[in-house]
């Protein structure tokens, strides 16, 4: 085992252990690992629209080595952040995610080998209810 990876003892419960978003032991060692890569739209101005995609290709990457961590661990449910993919909803800098379609595959596969429940969190802005038509055309 990893030095600083503190192994997870259940004790024969039966149930799903989770969490959501963010590993703080693998989130703070070097270098760090989570799916919350994100930017400011001045970012986006200033380096493109690609660097903010590779930011989201990078947050999938990074799933992969949380959920291997999260199976030696006997953890079997998390909850993916809802910042993987920076701005990808925004009406003037959103884009599709295809461009990540291998990546996001390969997790999926992953996640149903070890029998993992991933689920996601609507951002605040993602809102079914809204009386805006374009509020609710984003979410």
């Amino acid at each position: 085992m990893a030095a600083g990876v503190v192994k997870n003892e259940t004790h024969g419960f039966k149930g799903r252990l989770g969490y959501a978003c963010l590993n703080t032991i693998l989130r703070f060692q070097k270098p760090p690992v989570f799916c919350s890569r994100t930017c400011r739209i001045d970012t986006i101005k200033e380096k493109g629209l690609d660097y903010v995609k590779e930011l989201g290709r990078l947050n999938v990457l990074d799933l992969v080595k949380l959920v291997e961590w999260n199976e030696e661990n006997n953890i079997k449910f998390m909850r993916m952040s809802s910042d993987m993919f920076p701005f990808a909803s925004h009406d003037d800098w959103g884009y599709s995610l295809e461009y990540a379609d291998e990546e996001l595959k390969a997790i999926g596969v992953l996640a149903k080998k070890y029998g993992h429940r991933l689920t996601t969190h609507p951002g605040q802005f993602n809102q079914l209810g809204s009386p805006k038509s374009d509020v609710v055309r984003r979410t």
